[in-house]
């Protein structure tokens, strides 16, 4: 899995530490977000994701190790884009990652979901 190349890199040492800090359930959350950031600029090279909203459109599901977000999104150019997104988590890692990638998201329906206008240095 490509989070994994990312969090080994030595200047991704601060986002290892806040990873540890976080409850479980959420660090499963962030980690499969890194994964989508990676997944989605493996695929499409134009494609920059500087943030992942895992329930920006619906809610999480999690069932033990597996997160569904069918409500993803993430940011890349200004622009946030629909996506969708399994992951499977297993102690700190991913270990599978299905996704998909949708239209752009409406500039008019970014508040509806609390989509940021600019992602802040501290959401990279």
């Amino acid at each position: 899995m490509l989070s994994q190349g990312v969090l080994a890199n030595p200047r991704s040492s601060a986002a290892r530490r806040q990873l540890r800090t976080l409850a479980a359930e959420e660090r499963a959350v962030q980690l499969c977000g890194i994964e989508a950031m990676e997944q989605v600029h493996s695929w499409q090279a134009a494609f920059l994701p500087e943030a992942v909203v895992a329930y920006a459109t619906k809610s999480l599901k999690m069932r033990g190790g597996s997160i569904i977000a069918d409500g993803a999104a993430f940011n890349s150019g200004g622009n946030w884009y629909r996506l969708r997104f399994e992951c499977d988590v297993r102690g700190d890692e991913v270990v599978s990652f299905a996704y998909s990638v949708g239209d752009s998201i409406p500039r008019s329906e970014w508040e509806e979901y609390s989509l940021p206008e600019q992602v802040a240095d501290d959401d990279r």
